[in-house]
């Protein structure tokens, strides 16, 4: 830059290294997108896997429970 305002030749390089780092910087976006994607999807199946093995309990007070009994 000689004065106040730059060269053609100058303008012209700054929006071409412009316009490749708003491409850069679009991929990298979309790379992050899809890495995040890709593991709430596995996240999701792995839970599903792994919650389809629980087993259901079901607590029943016995017959011979007598709540009036109990002292703590």
């Amino acid at each position: 830059m000689t004065g106040i305002l730059p060269r053609t030749s100058e303008v012209g390089h700054w929006l071409w290294v412009l316009v490749e780092a708003g491409l850069s910087l679009w991929w990298i976006a979309l790379a992050a997108a899809v890495a995040w994607i890709t593991a709430a999807v596995w996240w999701r199946r792995r839970a599903v896997r792994e919650l389809a093995d629980r087993t259901r309990v079901e607590v029943v007070p016995a017959a011979t429970f007598a709540p009036e009994l109990l002292v703590i």
